[in-house]
């Protein structure tokens, strides 16, 4: 019976079910973007989503780590988020597989 259950399950059902953890819908995306994301907003987004620190992410990106911040900044007010965890969900549930790395 459980074999059967898990059978019908999609991946985060079944990874919430391993994990004995509620499922939980991703963030909502914006209801209307004040413009799309530049290149370089997209990288650092992609970043934030695994989780490193501003200064981490200048140096994989080459970038000024006082610019990073100010693109963390401007991404969240792009996309209406209210802090770099609700970034990271968003950025991990558009980007699945790009923020895995």
């Amino acid at each position: 019976r459980a074999f059967n259950e898990g059978a019908l399950m999609d991946m985060p059902e079944a990874v919430a079910y391993a994990l004995n953890a509620p499922l939980t819908p991703p963030p909502p995306a914006p209801i209307a973007y004040r413009r799309p994301l530049s290149a370089t907003e997209v990288a650092v987004a992609q970043q934030v989503a695994i989780g490193l620190s501003d200064e981490a992410i200048a140096v994989r990106l080459r970038l000024d780590a006082r610019a990073v911040g100010d693109r963390v900044r401007d991404i969240l007010a792009t996309l209406g988020l209210a802090d770099r965890e609700e970034l990271a969900g968003w950025a991990a549930w558009r980007w699945p597989t790009s923020t895995s790395s």
